[in-house]
Protein backbone atom coordinates (compact mmCIF):
# COMPACT_ATOMS: atom_id res chain seq x y z
CA UNK A 1 0.00 0.00 0.00
CA UNK A 2 1.45 3.42 -1.00
CA UNK A 3 1.91 5.56 1.37
CA UNK A 4 -0.14 9.20 1.10
CA UNK A 5 1.60 12.70 1.00
CA UNK A 6 0.28 15.69 0.98
CA UNK A 7 2.33 18.64 -0.87
CA UNK A 8 1.50 22.47 0.35
CA UNK A 9 2.99 25.00 -1.90
CA UNK A 10 1.26 28.32 -2.82
CA UNK A 11 2.94 27.93 -6.28
CA UNK A 12 1.41 25.52 -9.01
CA UNK A 13 3.92 24.94 -10.84
CA UNK A 14 5.70 23.51 -7.25
CA UNK A 15 2.90 21.45 -7.06
CA UNK A 16 3.06 20.32 -10.40
CA UNK A 17 6.63 19.16 -10.38
CA UNK A 18 6.00 17.50 -6.40
CA UNK A 19 3.33 15.34 -8.18
CA UNK A 20 5.25 13.97 -11.51
CA UNK A 21 8.72 13.79 -9.26
CA UNK A 22 6.64 11.45 -6.86
CA UNK A 23 3.71 10.54 -7.96
CA UNK A 24 5.65 6.47 -8.98
CA UNK A 25 6.73 6.29 -5.54
CA UNK A 26 3.74 7.86 -3.13
CA UNK A 27 0.48 8.73 -3.63
CA UNK A 28 0.55 12.53 -3.96
CA UNK A 29 -2.21 15.02 -2.93
CA UNK A 30 -2.05 19.05 -3.00
CA UNK A 31 -2.65 22.36 -1.46
CA UNK A 32 -2.05 25.92 -2.49
CA UNK A 33 -2.48 27.46 0.52
CA UNK A 34 -2.53 27.13 5.00
CA UNK A 35 -6.13 26.98 5.27
CA UNK A 36 -6.15 24.29 2.24
CA UNK A 37 -3.85 22.03 4.21
CA UNK A 38 -5.37 21.93 7.53
CA UNK A 39 -8.75 21.18 5.52
CA UNK A 40 -7.51 18.47 3.60
CA UNK A 41 -5.88 16.66 6.90
CA UNK A 42 -8.80 16.91 9.03
CA UNK A 43 -10.71 15.23 5.94
CA UNK A 44 -8.36 12.62 5.30
CA UNK A 45 -4.85 12.18 7.51
CA UNK A 46 -1.72 11.84 5.46
CA UNK A 47 1.18 10.11 5.73
CA UNK A 48 3.26 12.59 5.62
CA UNK A 49 3.52 16.20 4.46
CA UNK A 50 5.89 18.92 2.48
CA UNK A 51 5.21 21.82 3.79
CA UNK A 52 6.63 25.10 2.14
CA UNK A 53 7.56 27.17 4.66
CA UNK A 54 6.93 30.94 2.86
CA UNK A 55 3.12 31.30 1.82
CA UNK A 56 0.90 34.09 1.73
CA UNK A 57 -1.37 34.94 4.58
CA UNK A 58 -0.91 31.54 6.63
CA UNK A 59 2.85 30.50 6.20
CA UNK A 60 4.73 27.04 7.08
CA UNK A 61 5.04 27.91 10.56
CA UNK A 62 1.50 28.61 11.10
CA UNK A 63 0.47 25.24 9.72
CA UNK A 64 2.74 23.66 11.45
CA UNK A 65 1.66 25.14 14.71
CA UNK A 66 -1.69 24.30 14.59
CA UNK A 67 -1.37 20.57 13.20
CA UNK A 68 0.88 20.08 16.54
CA UNK A 69 -1.75 21.64 19.04
CA UNK A 70 -4.00 19.28 17.25
CA UNK A 71 -3.95 16.04 19.14
CA UNK A 72 -5.13 14.00 15.77
CA UNK A 73 -2.56 15.36 13.80
CA UNK A 74 0.18 16.06 15.63
CA UNK A 75 1.82 12.73 15.12
CA UNK A 76 1.93 13.46 11.70
CA UNK A 77 5.61 13.89 10.12
CA UNK A 78 6.41 17.00 8.55
CA UNK A 79 9.26 18.29 6.05
CA UNK A 80 9.59 21.58 5.47
CA UNK A 81 10.68 22.36 1.89
CA UNK A 82 12.04 26.28 1.39
CA UNK A 83 14.26 28.25 -1.47
CA UNK A 84 16.23 29.68 1.36
CA UNK A 85 19.33 28.52 2.66
CA UNK A 86 18.76 29.73 6.38
CA UNK A 87 20.16 28.17 9.13
CA UNK A 88 17.96 30.06 11.78
CA UNK A 89 14.68 29.53 9.93
CA UNK A 90 16.21 25.56 9.93
CA UNK A 91 16.50 25.96 13.72
CA UNK A 92 12.76 27.38 14.39
CA UNK A 93 11.28 24.50 12.03
CA UNK A 94 13.08 22.05 14.09
CA UNK A 95 11.97 23.50 17.39
CA UNK A 96 7.94 23.35 15.74
CA UNK A 97 7.93 20.07 15.02
CA UNK A 98 9.73 19.45 11.92
CA UNK A 99 11.47 16.51 11.32
CA UNK A 100 13.59 17.37 8.55
CA UNK A 101 13.95 20.14 5.46
CA UNK A 102 14.61 20.18 1.62
CA UNK A 103 15.86 23.04 -0.77
CA UNK A 104 13.85 23.99 -3.87
CA UNK A 105 14.23 23.18 -6.70
CA UNK A 106 13.92 19.58 -5.97
CA UNK A 107 16.97 16.65 -6.51
CA UNK A 108 14.66 14.11 -7.35
CA UNK A 109 16.59 10.84 -5.59
CA UNK A 110 17.73 12.87 -2.70
CA UNK A 111 14.31 14.37 -1.83
CA UNK A 112 13.03 10.55 -2.47
CA UNK A 113 15.45 9.44 -0.06
CA UNK A 114 14.68 11.79 3.04
CA UNK A 115 11.02 11.09 2.38
CA UNK A 116 11.65 7.55 2.37
CA UNK A 117 13.53 7.41 5.76
CA UNK A 118 11.53 9.84 7.44
CA UNK A 119 8.77 6.99 6.40
CA UNK A 120 10.87 4.46 7.94
CA UNK A 121 11.58 6.25 11.36
CA UNK A 122 7.63 7.02 11.50
CA UNK A 123 7.00 3.73 10.43
CA UNK A 124 9.57 2.31 13.68
CA UNK A 125 8.68 5.07 15.82
CA UNK A 126 4.81 3.17 15.77
CA UNK A 127 5.82 -0.13 15.62
CA UNK A 128 8.06 0.55 18.48
CA UNK A 129 5.25 2.69 20.34
CA UNK A 130 2.90 -0.73 19.59
CA UNK A 131 5.54 -2.56 21.42
CA UNK A 132 5.78 -0.15 24.41
CA UNK A 133 2.16 0.05 25.10
CA UNK A 134 1.49 -4.02 24.82
CA UNK A 135 4.64 -3.97 27.27
CA UNK A 136 2.50 -1.43 29.57
CA UNK A 137 -0.62 -3.03 29.31
CA UNK A 138 0.85 -6.91 29.96
CA UNK A 139 2.61 -4.97 32.54
CA UNK A 140 -0.58 -3.37 34.00
CA UNK A 141 -2.07 -6.27 33.83
CA UNK A 142 0.38 -8.41 36.06
CA UNK A 143 0.50 -5.85 39.19
CA UNK A 144 -3.54 -6.03 38.81
CA UNK A 145 -3.09 -9.74 39.50
CA UNK A 146 -0.78 -9.28 42.09
CA UNK A 147 -2.37 -6.90 43.65
CA UNK A 148 -5.98 -9.03 43.80
CA UNK A 149 -4.04 -11.67 45.17
CA UNK A 150 -2.51 -9.86 48.01
CA UNK A 151 -5.96 -8.67 48.71
CA UNK A 152 -8.11 -10.62 51.01
CA UNK A 153 -11.08 -11.98 49.22
CA UNK A 154 -13.65 -11.61 51.68
CA UNK A 155 -13.33 -8.18 52.57
CA UNK A 156 -11.19 -6.82 49.24
CA UNK A 157 -8.82 -4.93 51.92
CA UNK A 158 -5.60 -5.95 51.83
CA UNK A 159 -3.73 -9.32 53.45
CA UNK A 160 -1.51 -9.00 56.31
CA UNK A 161 1.97 -9.66 54.53
CA UNK A 162 1.40 -6.90 51.82
CA UNK A 163 -0.87 -4.93 54.10
CA UNK A 164 1.62 -4.90 57.15
CA UNK A 165 4.19 -3.44 54.83
CA UNK A 166 2.51 -0.54 53.31
CA UNK A 167 2.01 0.29 56.84
CA UNK A 168 5.65 0.31 57.83
CA UNK A 169 6.91 2.45 54.94
CA UNK A 170 4.17 4.72 55.90
CA UNK A 171 4.93 5.26 59.53
CA UNK A 172 8.36 5.38 58.44
CA UNK A 173 7.65 8.55 56.16
CA UNK A 174 4.59 10.58 58.24
CA UNK A 175 3.60 10.32 61.95
CA UNK A 176 0.00 8.96 62.54
CA UNK A 177 -2.03 6.94 64.34
CA UNK A 178 -1.74 3.05 64.29
CA UNK A 179 -5.41 1.04 64.95
CA UNK A 180 -5.78 -2.31 66.24
CA UNK A 181 -9.56 -3.16 65.34
CA UNK A 182 -11.27 -6.72 66.60
CA UNK A 183 -15.18 -7.68 65.79
CA UNK A 184 -16.17 -8.28 69.15
CA UNK A 185 -18.83 -11.84 69.31
CA UNK A 186 -17.97 -12.89 65.55
CA UNK A 187 -17.53 -16.62 66.98
CA UNK A 188 -21.04 -16.17 68.34
CA UNK A 189 -22.52 -15.11 65.13
CA UNK A 190 -20.49 -18.07 63.58
CA UNK A 191 -22.14 -20.36 66.42
CA UNK A 192 -26.09 -19.67 66.56
CA UNK A 193 -26.22 -18.06 63.22
CA UNK A 194 -23.97 -19.26 60.99
CA UNK A 195 -20.75 -18.68 58.96
CA UNK A 196 -22.62 -17.05 56.05
CA UNK A 197 -23.37 -14.21 58.69
CA UNK A 198 -19.75 -14.02 60.49
CA UNK A 199 -18.54 -13.60 56.90
CA UNK A 200 -21.25 -10.88 55.98
CA UNK A 201 -20.11 -9.07 59.24
CA UNK A 202 -16.67 -8.95 57.99
CA UNK A 203 -17.25 -7.95 54.82
CA UNK A 204 -19.46 -4.87 56.50
CA UNK A 205 -15.84 -4.11 58.42
CA UNK A 206 -14.12 -3.92 55.32
CA UNK A 207 -16.32 -2.03 53.19
CA UNK A 208 -16.49 0.62 56.13
CA UNK A 209 -12.71 0.66 56.12
CA UNK A 210 -12.12 1.10 52.58
CA UNK A 211 -14.29 4.19 52.43
CA UNK A 212 -11.58 5.69 54.95
CA UNK A 213 -8.71 4.86 52.76
CA UNK A 214 -8.14 8.27 50.94
CA UNK A 215 -5.54 9.23 53.83
CA UNK A 216 -5.02 5.67 55.35
CA UNK A 217 -3.86 2.41 55.18
CA UNK A 218 -6.04 -1.23 56.25
CA UNK A 219 -5.27 -4.69 56.65
CA UNK A 220 -7.04 -7.82 57.79
CA UNK A 221 -4.73 -9.23 59.81
CA UNK A 222 -7.04 -12.65 59.86
CA UNK A 223 -9.94 -13.68 61.61
CA UNK A 224 -11.77 -11.36 63.54
CA UNK A 225 -8.76 -8.20 63.47
CA UNK A 226 -7.90 -5.23 61.75
CA UNK A 227 -5.63 -3.20 61.07
CA UNK A 228 -5.61 0.30 60.25
CA UNK A 229 -2.91 3.60 60.40
CA UNK A 230 -4.57 6.90 59.98
CA UNK A 231 -1.43 8.94 58.27
CA UNK A 232 -0.74 12.43 59.57
CA UNK A 233 -3.88 12.95 61.86
CA UNK A 234 -3.76 14.38 65.31
CA UNK A 235 -5.07 12.38 68.43
CA UNK A 236 -8.54 14.75 68.28
CA UNK A 237 -8.72 13.51 64.16
CA UNK A 238 -7.82 9.86 65.21
CA UNK A 239 -10.57 10.28 67.71
CA UNK A 240 -13.15 11.62 64.83
CA UNK A 241 -12.73 9.00 62.60
CA UNK A 242 -12.26 6.29 64.78
CA UNK A 243 -15.76 7.22 65.91
CA UNK A 244 -17.05 7.75 62.57
CA UNK A 245 -15.95 4.10 61.83
CA UNK A 246 -17.93 2.54 64.35
CA UNK A 247 -21.16 4.58 64.09
CA UNK A 248 -21.12 3.32 60.39
CA UNK A 249 -20.42 -0.50 61.88
CA UNK A 250 -23.13 0.07 64.26
CA UNK A 251 -25.64 1.43 61.97
CA UNK A 252 -24.79 -1.68 59.29
CA UNK A 253 -25.54 -4.25 62.51
CA UNK A 254 -28.56 -2.39 63.64
CA UNK A 255 -30.27 -2.67 60.31
CA UNK A 256 -29.68 -6.55 60.46
CA UNK A 257 -30.86 -8.33 62.97
CA UNK A 258 -28.91 -11.13 61.73
CA UNK A 259 -25.68 -9.73 62.88
CA UNK A 260 -26.69 -7.47 65.63
CA UNK A 261 -24.52 -9.06 68.42
CA UNK A 262 -21.64 -8.04 66.73
CA UNK A 263 -19.60 -4.63 68.26
CA UNK A 264 -16.58 -3.12 67.10
CA UNK A 265 -13.65 -2.54 69.68
CA UNK A 266 -10.45 -0.70 68.94
CA UNK A 267 -6.86 0.07 70.49
CA UNK A 268 -5.22 2.97 69.15
CA UNK A 269 -1.77 4.43 69.70
CA UNK A 270 -0.08 7.72 68.63
CA UNK A 271 3.20 7.15 66.74
CA UNK A 272 6.01 8.97 65.20
CA UNK A 273 8.05 7.91 62.67
CA UNK A 274 10.95 7.60 64.45
CA UNK A 275 8.95 4.97 66.13
CA UNK A 276 9.13 0.72 65.81
CA UNK A 277 6.43 -0.71 63.85
CA UNK A 278 6.68 -3.44 66.38
CA UNK A 279 6.85 -1.33 69.49
CA UNK A 280 3.52 0.80 68.35
CA UNK A 281 1.84 -2.47 67.16
CA UNK A 282 2.33 -4.25 70.77
CA UNK A 283 0.51 -0.88 72.51
CA UNK A 284 -2.41 -0.36 70.18
CA UNK A 285 -2.91 -4.60 71.14
CA UNK A 286 -3.00 -3.29 74.68
CA UNK A 287 -4.81 -0.78 74.43
CA UNK A 288 -7.59 -3.32 72.54
CA UNK A 289 -6.69 -5.26 75.16
CA UNK A 290 -7.87 -3.01 77.98
CA UNK A 291 -10.81 -2.58 75.64
CA UNK A 292 -12.23 -6.04 75.71
CA UNK A 293 -11.64 -6.65 79.22
CA UNK A 294 -13.54 -3.52 79.77
CA UNK A 295 -16.86 -4.03 78.13
CA UNK A 296 -15.99 -4.08 74.41
CA UNK A 297 -17.57 -1.93 72.32
CA UNK A 298 -15.75 1.32 72.40
CA UNK A 299 -11.81 2.39 71.73
CA UNK A 300 -8.89 3.16 73.62
CA UNK A 301 -5.80 5.26 73.10
CA UNK A 302 -2.68 4.09 74.38
CA UNK A 303 -0.18 6.69 76.12
CA UNK A 304 2.39 6.95 78.65
CA UNK A 305 0.09 8.60 81.33
CA UNK A 306 -3.03 6.72 80.00
CA UNK A 307 -4.96 6.44 83.43
CA UNK A 308 -5.74 9.51 86.15
CA UNK A 309 -7.44 6.89 88.80
CA UNK A 310 -10.93 8.44 90.06
CA UNK A 311 -12.31 7.38 93.21
CA UNK A 312 -15.13 5.41 92.45
CA UNK A 313 -15.67 3.85 96.39
CA UNK A 314 -19.12 6.38 96.64
CA UNK A 315 -20.84 4.43 93.81
CA UNK A 316 -24.81 4.83 94.03
CA UNK A 317 -24.94 1.48 94.97
CA UNK A 318 -29.41 1.86 94.87
CA UNK A 319 -28.65 3.10 91.80
CA UNK A 320 -26.70 -0.13 90.48
CA UNK A 321 -29.10 -2.37 92.02
CA UNK A 322 -31.90 -0.98 90.08
CA UNK A 323 -29.86 -1.33 86.91
CA UNK A 324 -29.28 -5.35 87.74
CA UNK A 325 -32.74 -5.61 88.48
CA UNK A 326 -33.83 -3.58 84.93
CA UNK A 327 -31.10 -5.64 82.90
CA UNK A 328 -33.61 -8.25 81.48
CA UNK A 329 -34.60 -4.69 79.37
CA UNK A 330 -31.28 -4.14 78.28
CA UNK A 331 -30.49 -4.78 74.55
CA UNK A 332 -26.85 -4.13 73.13
CA UNK A 333 -23.85 -2.67 74.78
CA UNK A 334 -22.50 -4.62 77.46
CA UNK A 335 -20.74 -7.52 77.11
CA UNK A 336 -21.59 -10.76 77.05
CA UNK A 337 -20.15 -11.58 80.54
CA UNK A 338 -21.93 -8.56 82.09
CA UNK A 339 -25.04 -9.61 80.98
CA UNK A 340 -24.79 -13.26 82.28
CA UNK A 341 -24.14 -11.68 86.06
CA UNK A 342 -26.89 -9.43 85.50
CA UNK A 343 -29.55 -12.73 84.91
CA UNK A 344 -27.71 -14.34 88.16
CA UNK A 345 -28.51 -11.12 90.05
CA UNK A 346 -31.92 -11.51 89.07
CA UNK A 347 -31.93 -15.44 89.48
CA UNK A 348 -30.43 -14.56 93.05
CA UNK A 349 -33.16 -12.26 93.77
CA UNK A 350 -35.88 -14.90 92.81
CA UNK A 351 -34.53 -17.31 95.21
CA UNK A 352 -34.64 -14.37 97.90
CA UNK A 353 -37.91 -14.18 97.42
CA UNK A 354 -39.33 -17.20 97.26
CA UNK A 355 -36.59 -18.92 99.60
CA UNK A 356 -35.36 -15.98 102.00
CA UNK A 357 -32.30 -16.50 100.76
CA UNK A 358 -30.66 -13.11 101.16
CA UNK A 359 -27.55 -12.11 99.58
CA UNK A 360 -24.79 -8.98 99.39
CA UNK A 361 -23.77 -7.00 96.35
CA UNK A 362 -20.32 -5.93 96.61
CA UNK A 363 -18.51 -3.32 94.88
CA UNK A 364 -14.65 -3.93 94.82
CA UNK A 365 -13.07 -0.55 93.11
CA UNK A 366 -9.19 0.09 92.81
CA UNK A 367 -8.25 4.27 93.77
CA UNK A 368 -5.26 5.92 93.37
CA UNK A 369 -3.83 9.12 95.17
CA UNK A 370 -5.04 12.30 93.63
CA UNK A 371 -3.14 13.01 90.76
CA UNK A 372 -1.44 9.74 90.36
CA UNK A 373 -1.31 8.38 86.22
CA UNK A 374 -0.41 4.86 85.11
CA UNK A 375 0.44 3.00 82.11
CA UNK A 376 -2.18 0.57 81.39
CA UNK A 377 0.13 -2.30 82.05
CA UNK A 378 0.56 -1.32 85.84
CA UNK A 379 -3.34 -0.93 85.99
CA UNK A 380 -4.17 -4.17 84.51
CA UNK A 381 -1.66 -6.49 86.50
CA UNK A 382 -3.14 -4.73 89.91
CA UNK A 383 -6.89 -5.80 88.39
CA UNK A 384 -5.28 -9.17 87.57
CA UNK A 385 -3.92 -9.58 90.72
CA UNK A 386 -7.38 -8.49 92.47
CA UNK A 387 -9.11 -11.22 90.16
CA UNK A 388 -6.82 -14.15 91.12
CA UNK A 389 -7.38 -13.09 94.90
CA UNK A 390 -11.21 -12.81 94.80
CA UNK A 391 -11.02 -16.09 92.39
CA UNK A 392 -9.36 -18.03 95.42
CA UNK A 393 -11.52 -16.53 98.03
CA UNK A 394 -14.84 -16.50 97.53
CA UNK A 395 -17.22 -19.81 97.19
CA UNK A 396 -18.37 -21.68 94.67
CA UNK A 397 -21.81 -20.67 95.14
CA UNK A 398 -20.95 -17.25 94.92
CA UNK A 399 -20.58 -14.97 91.79
CA UNK A 400 -18.33 -11.63 90.75
CA UNK A 401 -17.67 -10.46 87.57
CA UNK A 402 -15.30 -7.62 85.80
CA UNK A 403 -17.55 -4.57 86.17
CA UNK A 404 -15.22 -1.43 84.63
CA UNK A 405 -11.26 -0.48 83.93
CA UNK A 406 -11.35 -0.70 87.72
CA UNK A 407 -14.47 -2.01 89.48
CA UNK A 408 -15.73 -5.68 89.99
CA UNK A 409 -18.80 -7.04 91.22
CA UNK A 410 -19.24 -10.01 93.89
CA UNK A 411 -22.78 -11.90 94.21
CA UNK A 412 -22.24 -13.31 98.05
CA UNK A 413 -25.26 -15.81 98.73
CA UNK A 414 -26.20 -16.25 102.71
CA UNK A 415 -22.23 -14.99 103.81
CA UNK A 416 -24.08 -12.58 106.75
CA UNK A 417 -23.26 -9.24 107.14
CA UNK A 418 -20.10 -10.27 109.67
CA UNK A 419 -18.95 -12.82 107.25
CA UNK A 420 -18.77 -10.16 104.65
CA UNK A 421 -16.57 -7.52 106.05
CA UNK A 422 -14.14 -10.88 106.93
CA UNK A 423 -14.23 -12.41 103.69
CA UNK A 424 -13.29 -9.10 102.23
CA UNK A 425 -10.55 -8.49 104.23
CA UNK A 426 -9.02 -11.99 103.33
CA UNK A 427 -9.65 -10.86 99.73
CA UNK A 428 -7.54 -7.68 100.43
CA UNK A 429 -4.86 -9.52 101.75
CA UNK A 430 -4.34 -11.79 98.99
CA UNK A 431 -4.45 -8.29 96.96
CA UNK A 432 -1.58 -7.37 98.82
CA UNK A 433 0.75 -10.06 98.89
CA UNK A 434 0.42 -10.65 95.09
CA UNK A 435 0.63 -6.98 93.51
CA UNK A 436 3.14 -6.00 96.71
CA UNK A 437 2.08 -2.19 95.47
CA UNK A 438 0.65 0.37 97.54
CA UNK A 439 0.23 2.71 94.99
CA UNK A 440 -3.18 1.40 93.74
CA UNK A 441 -5.61 1.25 96.87
CA UNK A 442 -8.56 -1.26 97.12
CA UNK A 443 -11.90 -0.22 98.77
CA UNK A 444 -15.70 -2.00 98.46
CA UNK A 445 -19.09 -0.75 99.01
CA UNK A 446 -21.87 -3.45 99.97
CA UNK A 447 -25.25 -3.39 99.72
CA UNK A 448 -27.57 -6.17 101.48
CA UNK A 449 -30.57 -7.33 99.11
CA UNK A 450 -33.13 -8.86 101.53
Amino acid sequence: MENTILVVDDEPMNLRIAQKMFGDEFDISVACSGEEALSKVNESKPDLILLDVHMPGMDGHLVIQQLKANPRTRDIPVIFITADDDSENEIRGFKEGAMDFITKPFRQEIAVSRIRRILEIVSLQKILLAELEKQTKEADEERKKVAEMSKDFLTGLNMRSSGEQKIIRAMAEKPGCLVFLDIDNLKKINDTVGHKFGDKVLKTMGDILKKHEENGIACRLGGDEFLYFMIEVSREEAEQRIHRIIEEFFAEKEADASIRQASLSAGLCMCDKEENYADVYNKADKALYHVKQNGKAGFFFYQKEEYSLKRKSDVDMEQLVKSLKDSGSYSGAMDVEYREFAKLFEYAANLKARYHHGFHLIMVTLDAPDEESFYIEELENAMSCMETSIQKTIRNSDIYTRYSSVQFLIILLEAGDTNVNLIMDRIFRKYWEKYGNSDILPSFSVRKVD
